[in-house]
């Protein structure tokens, strides 16, 4: 398990809280209030005009996010799209992306402003103004402070233990397990603790989810379940329940808050449901019936590699994991893919390459 750039629940919490002051959203921005522009020390920067018919307007620089969102808006290759950045003079950059603009929908933009009403009693942050994406006008923002006020009374109740937590331009993570909740594995040995994951990006990048989270305690390996509970962040189309979402009044909107923050509660209950646990220790088992012959580790290493964005470089690594690990079967693999998440920089790919390891057990090895 990497761990992430909180050490403990108390810093993520303070982190969340600090971009909560800076936070200000622009909702709905069109196409004709937007304009790119190269401004002093030739910075990237998009322009936004607060009101109709008033001169009022604020910039802001681009995280890389809202630079991936303005590409694909405007239809300019992102290959391209670097290389425009990368030109010391952000002219060329700001007339293509004027060019494009005027075909854009509206927008909803969330920026970090450290010049916000909000943020002005506050002490100096370290987060400077910036768009962190743009995203539809339809687009319902699920923010990770709200997350975690429904989280942390269910974590206390069942007196989880937090693994670790990172918080990055994309996502905030949050893995846990019960003290309650351990056992063995059948037939292989290994003791594993049920413990919860939970995701969500602010930015658009993913949904909010929360899964399953079995830790190997022999190896500090972690692995995410499917991600059967989700929800997506938009405000639904014509027909759908949620479409009036951005009009409702402002008690309504509160009471449908309050039964969306209970329905996310409620998938907890079926995260740490005991009997469900038990259907996993005994699948895991099961993996090790899938063995492997010697001749063939190679080629499935390879091939699992492959299937989950392992780089070819790192084949070796994988498969010296294998090795150390002593299962010669589908729960090595597993146990190897897990394991090689712990070396990878970026938390974000760790957690994907942990639920790589629930896929490689759910299903027959490559031949």
């Amino acid at each position: 398990m990497l761990t992430g750039n909180a050490k403990t629940m108390t810093d993520l919490i303070e982190a969340v809280q600090e971009e909560s002051i800076l936070k200000r959203d622009f909702v709905p921005v069109p196409a004709y209030k937007m304009t790119a522009r190269s401004a002093l020390g030739n910075r990237a920067q998009l322009m936004i005009e607060l009101n109709e018919g008033s001169p009022e307007a604020v910039s802001f620089d681009l995280m890389p996010v809202a630079h991936e969102n303005l590409s694909a808006l405007c239809g300019i290759d992102m290959r391209y799209y670097r290389k425009l950045l990368s030109i010391s003079s952000k002219e060329l950059w700001a007339a293509n992306v004027n060019e494009w603009l005027p075909g854009v929908t509206d927008r909803t933009i969330r920026t970090f402003d450290p010049c916000h009403p909000a943020s002005e009693d506050d002490s100096p942050s370290t987060l400077s103004g910036a768009i962190r994406c743009l995203m539809s006008d339809r687009y319902r923002c699920l923010d990770n402070a709200d997350l975690l006020a429904a989280l942390l009374p269910q974590f206390e109740k069942r007196e989880l233990n937090v693994l670790t937590c990172n918080l990055s331009e994309k996502q905030m993570v949050i893995k846990a397990v019960s003290p309650r909740m351990l056992a063995d594995v059948p037939r292989l040995g290994d003791s594993v603790q049920a413990g919860i994951a939970v995701g969500n990006s602010e930015v658009g990048t993913g949904s909010l989810w929360i899964t399953t989270y079995d830790y190997v305690l022999s190896c500090t390996n972690g692995m995410t379940g499917v991600k059967a509970n989700k929800w997506v962040h938009r405000s639904g189309k014509a027909g759908d329940e949620d479409t009036q979402f951005e009009t409702y009044t402002s008690d309504t909107k509160r009471k449908t808050n309050e039964a969306f923050w209970a329905q996310v509660t409620d998938g907890i209950d079926r995260i740490f449901d005991e009997e469900l646990f038990a259907v996993r220790l005994s699948n895991y088992g099961d993996a090790a019936d899938d063995e492997v012959e010697r001749v063939n580790e190679r080629p499935v290493i390879e091939t699992v590699c492959s299937d989950y964005g392992i780089p070819k470089e790192d084949v070796d690594e994988v498969l010296r994991h294998y090795h150390l690990g002593g299962h010669e079967n589908r729960w090595g693999v597993a146990q190897a893919v897990t394991r090689y998440a712990q070396d990878v920089s970026d938390f974000d790919v760790a957690t994907k390459l942990e639920g790589a390891g629930s896929n490689i057990i759910s299903k027959a090895l490559p031949v």
